[in-house]
């Protein structure tokens, strides 16, 4: 998110619009692929964890 700031910024003060193009598209790809990683691990951990609550009921995936 960093790079693309400056990129915006380096694109806004040299007049380079394909610059800024691209920041624009880095900086929504980033964002995306961030929250997409966020809801994705946190729906299959939510998943996991109430897939198995009790270690006792299968403790050969516990190491027991």
């Amino acid at each position: 998110m960093i790079t693309a700031a400056i990129l915006f910024w380096f694109g806004s003060t040299f007049g380079a619009s394909f610059v800024k193009g691209f920041a624009l598209t880095l900086a929504l790809g980033v964002g995306v692929s961030l929250m997409t990683a966020f809801t994705v691990t946190r729906t299959l951990l939510g998943l996991v964890v109430d897939l198995f609550k009790d270690p006792e009921q299968r403790p050969g995936l516990f190491g027991l």
